[in-house]
């Protein structure tokens, strides 16, 4: 089951890079984060929720850990395994069921 916000969500384009392109520091990258939340009328899910949830659904549709990474900031692929692994079993265990028959 999807979350009331999703059918409302947009990619909302912002970025935590500031003029100079070089990252922000946490307090102003939490702004951003909360404005968008409030945009988006989901200011009950946290960003670690958020963020979990973007790896799995990029993960169920096939994107691949670098993908992933880009979009959700992790820098290391076990990180990217873990948030994204429980989608990508679901995606494999529906291929199998369809080769089983």
């Amino acid at each position: 089951m999807q979350p009331s916000w999703h059918k409302r969500c947009r990619w909302v384009g912002a970025s935590t890079a500031s003029v100079q392109g070089r990252p922000t520091n946490y307090r102003t990258a939490a702004d951003m984060i909360m404005s968008v939340r409030r945009q988006i009328d989901a200011e009950d899910y946290d960003i670690h929720g958020l963020r979990y949830s973007a790896a799995s659904e990029l993960a169920a549709v096939g994107c691949s850990d670098d993908l992933i990474a880009a979009i959700t900031g992790h820098t290391t692929a076990s990180m990217v395994r873990k948030y994204a692994g429980t989608a990508r079993q679901k995606v494999r265990a529906i291929e199998a069921q369809k080769l089983r028959k």
